[in-house]
């Protein structure tokens, strides 16, 4: 019953959009031709649509989470990704690495892989890119600037070329580790299984979804484990729905924040941001597009994907919000924290995983543990509503 309820409701969402849009371009007004048009269109979706994958092969990927869906706050405490802990078993903060936890280690390189298993980490975060020749690498930005002293897109380099690249050149602890070279994804993947770590590949290889899905299906097919510990990401759900498609069993999430299109960068306070475009109405299109895809990530897309997780950016998440998707069976992962303080509050209070650039922390039981200095300062509200501050002795 709760999925025909999810299907009509996604169904209704999805082409009273497109209804209204063609009457307001067209003028159409005739009634068979809407009836005719919403009927169509259901069949559609219910043709097309992406049934979610088994909860358990989930499960074996994602870890144990407290799904209270009655829409209680969360109370309970649950393990970090891929744990095998239950819900309440105890306090531990999320083990995820970022970018094979950039920060320790140059980002998305064997040598951060081996480092951050080595910390306690386990998952492992990674992008994909392609050479001009055609070979998928381990590499996240579409240049190379920022990481090496060499400048140009790494679409535009073959292998052997890329192969020759120092991507620790400019990491602060280059004398470390200099040279460091990109990977290639085999290579990655087989580090990733020997070291028994689970893995969120992350696509962002959008102008190519036939190679990009070529290239995930050669890999589960080589390494049939991989359905049961590795996850596929994406912020476009195109790639996503090619991949799935051909392989339901494969488990994805989709990645979003705030003005995607819009802005290369977010900050949620109102700091500064990078436009991805200089051109006024190509940004105010992308605005537009904004607006669109929250509306379908959040009502529609989700469920047409069959999406196992959502992976948000941190500033966004609240406990409404985060309940809003465990009623739905959805999982969310915070991306990207490196406080140490942020990481337990999303794992303990919120229950979520979250991914980090570094594996440091700071203990828990030193951010949990009560002051005992003999002057202990305490925020309390007076008579008339404002903060005062007691101090005791």
């Amino acid at each position: 019953m709760t999925d025909l309820w999810l299907h009509l409701r996604t169904s209704v969402l999805l082409y009273t959009a497109l209804y209204l849009s063609t009457c307001f371009l067209v003028g159409l007004t005739s009634v068979a031709f809407h009836v005719f048009v919403v009927g169509a269109m259901i069949c559609v979706v219910s043709f097309f649509r992406l049934p979610a994958p088994d909860p358990i092969s989930a499960l074996s990927i994602l870890g144990s989470d407290p799904r209270n869906l009655d829409g209680s706050p969360v109370h309970k405490k649950s393990s970090s990704i891929g744990g095998a802990a239950t819900p309440g078993s105890g306090h531990n903060v999320s083990r995820i690495a970022h970018r094979a936890a950039g920060l320790d280690a140059p980002e998305n390189s064997l040598e951060a892989v081996r480092l951050c298993a080595r910390g306690g980490a386990r998952c492992v975060e990674f992008d994909i890119s392609f050479t001009a020749d055609g070979h998928a690498v381990v590499f996240h930005d579409d240049t190379v600037d920022r990481m090496t002293n060499r400048s140009g897109r790494i679409t535009e380099m073959t292998l052997d070329e890329v192969r020759k690249l120092d991507i620790a050149e400019k990491h602060v602890l280059k004398d470390e580790f200099s040279p460091t070279r990109v990977p290639r994804l085999d290579d990655f993947i087989r580090e990733c299984l020997r070291l028994n770590l689970k893995m969120i590949i992350d696509l962002k290889t959008y102008k190519s979804p036939e190679a990009t899905a070529r290239v995930i299906l050669e890999l589960f097919s080589k390494y049939p484990e991989l359905h049961t510990k590795a996850m596929v990401s994406s912020f476009w759900p195109h790639l996503i729905y090619v991949i799935r498609s051909r392989d339901p069993k494969i488990i994805c999430s989709m990645a979003w924040r705030p003005s995607f299109h819009a802005y290369g960068t977010y900050c949620a306070i109102g700091g500064p941001a990078c436009r991805r475009f200089d051109g006024k109405m190509q940004h105010y299109a992308a605005m537009a597009a904004d607006v669109v895809l929250k509306w379908a990530v959040h009502d529609c897309l989700w469920y047409f994907l069959g999406l196992s997780a959502v992976l948000i950016e941190k500033d966004y998440l609240t406990i409404a919000y985060i309940q809003k998707w465990r009623q739905r069976g959805v999982r969310v992962i915070a991306w990207t924290v490196n406080n140490s303080l942020q990481k337990l509050y999303l794992n303990n209070y919120l229950g979520v995983s979250s991914m980090s650039d570094t594996m440091d922390q700071i203990p828990e039981s030193v951010l949990l543990s009560s002051s005992t200095n003999t002057n202990e300062s305490k925020l309390e509200l007076n008579e008339g509503g404002k903060l005062e501050e007691e101090t005791s002795s």
